[in-house]
């Protein structure tokens, strides 16, 4: 049987080939073992910019130190992901958008 370390990193591996570029705030945010002990379910969780164009890493350090005077906070959601894991195996099995009442939520900052 898997151990749930491994079924972690399965899910963590798993969520970065998906998002090649770096997830900010990507964490473990729950893992269970499904009734029937066949499937680890591991809910994955990140912030995702809800308006893509206002994230841009500057071309050079002036272009940087002029966005100081005009910086805008990016508005974010937190974005769920469930990935099931077969207990036995270790194999990915399904994945799907897991909507919660707290991924509706708006973060606003600097995401990075």
């Amino acid at each position: 049987m898997t151990d749930v370390k491994q079924a972690v990193r399965t899910a963590f591996d798993y969520i970065q080939q998906l998002y090649p570029s770096e997830l900010p705030g990507l964490r473990l945010e729950e893992v269970q073992l499904s009734e029937d002990e066949h499937r680890w379910l591991i809910t994955m969780g990140f912030l995702e910019a809800t308006d893509p164009a206002n994230i841009r890493q500057p071309a050079s350090v002036i272009e940087a130190l002029s966005q100081i005077q005009s910086y805008k906070p990016v508005q974010a959601q937190r974005v769920y992901k469930r990935i099931e894991i077969d207990a036995a195996t270790g194999e990915r099995g399904a994945s799907a958008n897991r909507h919660t009442p707290s991924s509706r939520s708006i973060y606003v900052g600097k995401i990075g």
